[in-house]
């Protein structure tokens, strides 16, 4: 049993039904077992993956790996929200995430923000919902911060390429059907420790798409030249911005 590092499906007669069982290991090896036992229901690949997924959490905090484990939510949401903030980053808790989702191997990025309301109960329950929906149909990490949902979906995965990654445009816009919310999105990334850029552009867009009753989700491409020149002109004179010929006219169109 040592020697098998994933969950896997356990006979015995002890139980109705076959358990799963997961190794959990620390830095001097094997410390123990995760096991899960359905006694009037049939062992499915649910459970295995749960196994596996606890049983990497447990291993983490054995190893000192606490900081993947915030209070509440995923062991990955305390690394995504550093990144975010600026923290410093970590290579090694980088790759130990893109292993565990799979991520490996040439890769592009995008992030991905929808409207979050983490009020009620109903609200909170709403906003599981929709990060479960998102996990469910999409290679993706979601995970709340502010008021938003920020999702990280591995868009070189939709077609099984990095060299021609795709938006998983119908889906967003069915997402957002579904739940009545605005999106936007960032361009591609080709690094989790771009993050904090893109997440910043996936903001404005979803700002824009607020702001502007007749679209439900925005891509920042579309609207970059829009938001740079919005910024020059909220910190600068217009005249200092403003082609001479534009002035003239404008002096003109006022006689």
């Amino acid at each position: 049993m040592h020697e098998e590092k994933r969950a896997f499906m356990f006979n015995s007669v002890s139980f109705n039904n076959p358990f799963v069982s997961r190794l959990v290991t620390s830095k001097g090896g094997a410390v123990g077992y995760l096991y899960i036992i359905c006694v009037y229901t049939r062992i499915s690949q649910y459970e295995v993956e749960i196994a596996d997924f606890f049983g990497d959490v447990l291993s983490l905090y054995l190893n000192g790996g606490t900081r993947l484990l915030p209070a509440s939510g995923d062991y990955y949401d305390a690394y995504f929200i550093h990144l975010i903030e600026g923290a410093a980053n970590d290579p090694e808790t980088q790759e130990i995430l893109i292993k565990s989702f799979h991520w490996e191997g040439e890769t592009a990025y995008m992030v991905l923000l929808t409207e979050s309301f983490q009020g009620d109960s109903l609200e909170q329950t709403i906003t599981k919902a929709q990060i479960h929906l998102m996990e469910s149909n999409l290679p993706c990490k979601s995970f709340v911060y502010g008021n938003e949902i920020v999702t990280v979906i591995c868009a070189s995965l939709l077609h099984g390429q990095s060299q021609n990654p795709a938006v998983p445009e119908a889906h967003i816009q069915s997402f957002c059907r579904q739940f009545e919310c605005s999106a936007g999105y960032s361009e591609f990334f080709s690094s989790l420790e771009e993050l904090r850029v893109y997440y910043q552009q996936a903001r404005v867009a979803l700002e824009y798409a607020l702001r502007d009753e007749t679209v439900r989700v925005c891509p920042y491409g579309e609207i970059a030249v829009r938001h740079m020149t919005d910024t020059l002109y909220s910190v600068l004179p217009a005249e200092l911005i403003t082609h001479p010929a534009v002035a003239k006219l404008r002096r003109y169109d006022a006689q």
